[in-house]
């Protein structure tokens, strides 16, 4: 499924649709694109193959400037069926934002063009141009250029947030960089790696291979195992009473190098995990989703089975460290789901949910039809035609506004192409 396409481009990855049934092989399905976007050749008619696939090849399709529905209809007359699915767009603009913003987190208009991605991380905030271009800002200083050349992908770039280090961390044609020098591993090459994430005092890269490598302030870098999941979202930073690392591995959610303590029946087939920062341990957390939709939490102390039926995919689940509303979301039929059984937004806007963005106490989320709610004890819109690609909002903390009045940024949506 193509999630990272940048908007008005061809699809960077192939569309597989499986037609279920006892006649799905050799079937015709006729796919229908929404609106500003199109097909570089052909019409949308595909035949299923030997396994009742579709296959729609990287590059068929044309995206439009923002997220569309594309339907699949088989069969005729009162045996037709339709069903659809998002296909999302990474946006390219200036940045936007909502909130208190004091002078030096705004982005100075003189730069402010071409951003795709955003991320925050506490009180800094980084954010990269389509051009490779990486800027910064921390807390109170300037933004700042530290590097260009990176690659956009989501999850590669992440900052590193403590009270003696801040420190940008990315990657540059699958190389490994932190804090603007290209990083020297122990016994590894660096090489092939496709994602990234910052925490406190550590940070932890993927390559495409699976490993994963952690990075604390004390001990450096180290390799944590091997055959991880390398997708967006599938590992995080635990800032609690210890700096760890969470991924996956096998299905399997491990913390450092030792699989968490999850029953080991239950732990298996996970695929997404986000992890909230909080200063104290009984403050942070981890929620993780399995395939089947499962929700499990861990509050800083032990694992839980809180939830079902959630949506499994990266921007889909959130670790809200606020007390007393430390609490995991996430999202199951486009509704956000709270541990506390407590509705964000108001229960008549709660609906066509697909995105919610955390940093510490705050969050966002946002709408299929762009609009963005922002969160801190309570919900409020923003903005409208919000961009929903991975990557393309952020919640900053700073340290002269309450967690209340943090900005909240985000890039647009383009009208047309």
């Amino acid at each position: 499924m193509p999630f990272d396409t940048p908007a008005c481009s061809p699809t960077d990855s192939a569309l597989v649709l499986r037609l279920s049934g006892a006649s799905n092989v050799g079937a015709l399905v006729q796919l229908s694109l929404p609106a500003g976007w199109s097909w570089a050749s052909g019409s949308g008619s595909f035949l299923t193959d030997s396994n009742g696939d579709v296959t729609v090849p990287a590059g068929q399709i044309i995206a439009g400037p923002k997220l569309g529905t594309i339907a699949a209809t088989y069969g005729s007359g009162s045996t037709t069926v339709t069903t659809a699915t998002d296909l999302a767009v990474v946006s390219r603009g200036s940045m936007q934002y909502f909130g208190f913003m004091p002078p030096d987190l705004s982005v100075p208009s003189a730069i402010n063009s071409d951003f795709v991605r955003v991320y925050a991380n506490w009180n800094s905030v980084l954010a990269l141009k389509a051009n490779g271009e990486l800027w910064v800002c921390y807390d109170s200083g300037a933004w700042t250029q530290v590097a260009s050349g990176a690659d956009l992908g989501a999850n590669q770039a992440a900052f590193i947030v403590d009270s003696d280090v801040q420190k940008a961390i990315w990657t540059s044609g699958g190389e490994l960089y932190l804090g603007g020098v290209k990083v020297a591993l122990p016994g590894g090459s660096n090489a092939g790696f496709v994602r990234v994430a910052g925490g406190a005092g550590t940070a932890v890269a993927a390559k495409s291979d699976g490993e994963i490598w952690k990075w604390s302030k004390v001990d450096g870098w180290s390799l944590l195992g091997s055959n991880g999941l390398s997708g967006p979202e599938q590992m995080a930073c635990l800032t609690a009473a210890s700096e760890s690392v969470v991924w996956i591995k096998g299905g399997s959610v491990y913390i450092d190098s030792i699989p968490a303590d999850i029953p080991s029946a239950d732990n298996s087939e996970f695929r997404q995990i986000a992890a909230g920062r909080g200063r104290t341990a009984s403050d942070s957390g981890v929620v993780a989703v399995k395939a089947n939709g499962d929700v499990w939490r861990f509050n800083g102390s032990t694992w839980a089975k809180i939830g079902s039926n959630a949506e499994v995919g990266p921007g889909k689940l959130a670790y809200i460290r606020n007390s007393p509303y430390v609490v995991a979301w996430w999202i199951s039929g486009g509704v956000v789901m709270r541990e506390n059984g407590s509705q964000f937004p108001s229960a008549a806007e709660n609906h066509d949910i697909i995105r919610i963005i955390q940093n510490g106490p705050v969050a966002m989320v946002l709408r299929r039809d762009g609009v963005g709610f922002r969160w801190y004890d309570g919900g409020q819109a923003f903005a409208t035609n919000v961009s929903s690609g991975l990557n393309q909002g952020a919640r900053a903390l700073n340290s002269t506004s309450s967690a209340g009045l943090s900005p909240a940024y985000f890039i647009q949506n383009a009208e047309s192409c």
